[in-house]
């Protein structure tokens, strides 16, 4: 069984944060990644321009830069009212968003960690993960059979998913249960004289966000909440054809003899306790933030650096390092539930709305039917 400074469950953003930091100090770290190697198509993400400094800092930005990913000007919002409002990012210090391919990116970031010293498994299902006297066995599964990792710290990077640890880790407490319905479709660049923005436009019983990704494409979402989704009848499809059919600007970004199948993905807005004796979490494990923010993988990237340096400053003997980290993200998290608060509360032309009533009220554990 080979022994390691840390083992990270998960492949996303922060995972790869997480082992680029912590083999650049020379720590041996082990990254087990059971979505590498699925099949592609998570669609994309957009990423604002503080995504720039960060990126410095993994030493991964001429990277970033030479994938191909979508420079964005600003954002288009129809919100709170029903003029097309836009904002640009022309005095950002940082430049424009990104539009970025996902599975482009997490490639990236893990073939990174991999340049620097991780340990790289893909495929690897986790089964077990057992605390002893001297840090975490951790046990998982291919097809080429099973592997068992020791270690001295584990990370959690799973994103909303879990895997068993013995003791069980502190469970994720939700704000809502937000979920979207995510669809790619090709699209011709310019058609919908919106140009390359991410518009983000708000209705009844949701809101909606598009952006052009790399390869002449178009990722759109509605956002809703489960029980809301199913108010209309018929198909899923149908159902995402219905909700499209009552905005009014994203509709025309989507080609009219486009019949996608929308994938379901979570989307909710809640946290844990983000480190405790000889584990930590990082990510979406840790801090799961409403898409709205537009930071999902901005505090992902950046909370694996923290959590890796947290690691290194304990086993330097700082005693208080974990605890911290855990301290720092709940902080952040509060920061975040207010402006939430603030965004939503913005958007009050629906007041008999299930979904924005909701909203509207203070964020407290699940205020949304699953």
């Amino acid at each position: 069984m080979e022994r390691l400074d840390a083992v990270v469950v998960g492949g996303g953003p922060a995972a790869s944060a997480f082992a680029i930091t912590l083999a650049a100090a020379r720590r041996s770290v082990a990254v087990l990644d059971w979505s590498a190697g699925a099949a592609p198509g998570r669609g994309g993400d957009v990423l604002p321009p503080d995504v720039r400094p960060v990126l410095e800092d993994l030493g991964v930005w001429h990277r970033f830069r030479a994938d191909g990913h979508l420079p964005s000007p600003g954002v288009l919002t129809v919100w709170g009212g029903d003029d097309l409002v836009p904002a640009d990012h022309i005095w950002n210090p940082y430049g424009d968003a990104w539009h970025v391919d996902r599975d482009r990116l997490d490639g990236m970031l893990r073939s990174a960690a991999e340049a620097a010293g991780a340990a790289v498994h893909r495929a690897l299902r986790v089964t077990r993960a057992t605390e002893g006297a001297d840090g975490w066995e951790v046990e998982a599964h291919s097809r080429g059979g099973t592997m068992r990792f020791g270690a001295d710290y584990l990370v959690h990077a799973t994103g909303r998913s879990s895997f068993p640890t013995q003791p069980p880790v502190p469970a994720r407490t939700a704000v809502d249960h937000l979920v979207g319905l995510v669809v790619t479709v090709e699209a011709v660049p310019g058609a919908d004289g919106l140009g390359p923005r991410l518009l983000v436009e708000a209705t009844e019983h949701g809101w909606w966000y598009s952006a052009p990704i790399p390869g002449r494409r178009l990722v759109v979402a509605y956002l809703t909440d489960p029980d809301l989704g199913r108010v209309v009848s018929g198909s899923l499809r149908d159902r995402w054809r219905h909700e499209l059919g009552r905005t009014v600007h994203t509709r025309t970004r989507v080609p009219a003899d486009a019949v996608p199948t929308p994938r379901v993905v979570a989307a909710s807005s809640g946290c844990r306790r983000a480190a405790g004796d000889r584990w930590l979490a990082v990510g979406d494990a840790a801090t799961g933030y409403d898409p709205l923010s537009g930071q999902g993988v901005v505090r992902a990237l950046q909370t694996g650096r923290a959590a890796a340096a947290a690691v290194i400053a304990a086993q330097a003997g700082r005693a208080l390092a974990l605890d911290d980290y855990a301290d720092a993200v709940a902080g952040d998290f509060g920061r975040y539930l207010r402006l939430r608060q603030e965004y939503y509360g913005a958007e009050r032309r629906w007041p008999a709305s299930p979904f924005w009533a909701r909203r509207h009220r203070a964020a407290t554990p699940v205020t949304s039917p699953p």
